[in-house]
């Protein structure tokens, strides 16, 4: 387990994407994922904030725990997250591998810009 003292940047921005996912802030959810994501779907017309509650809201996040890290690239860092979520009145442990990934515009990853989740990757259970 990764303690939040250790965190890093890219982790402390899953952590508070994780935690808007707990506490089903959906709109705040959206300052915390990547630049890629967010601007295609603004640019489609679509509501990122929707889309976002259209993914995630129907699982019910109870517990979630960040367990590794690991820098793919300057840019990128995948982690190890265990979650636990209640669906259809059962609950769930899995493991997820989001990726986070630093960007100064959109579809240009840069270690001047920032970091966000790409939710979609996010999604992914083992």
């Amino acid at each position: 387990m990764i303690k939040e003292s250790q965190m890093n940047a890219p982790e402390k921005i899953l952590m508070e994407f994780l935690d808007c996912w707990k506490k089903r802030n959906f709109k705040k959810m959206v300052n915390f994922v990547q630049i890629t994501w967010k601007s295609d779907h603004v640019e489609r017309g679509n509501e990122p904030k929707e889309i976002l509650k259209k993914l995630y809201g129907y699982k019910k996040l109870i517990y979630f725990e960040i367990k590794d890290r690991k820098l793919t690239q300057e840019v990128f860092v995948d982690t190890k997250v265990v979650i636990k979520y209640k669906f259809q009145n059962k609950i769930f442990i899995k493991k997820i591998i989001p990726r986070i990934i630093c960007e100064k515009e959109a579809y240009q990853p840069s270690n001047e810009g920032i970091w966000g989740v790409n939710p979609i990757g996010a999604l992914r259970e083992n």
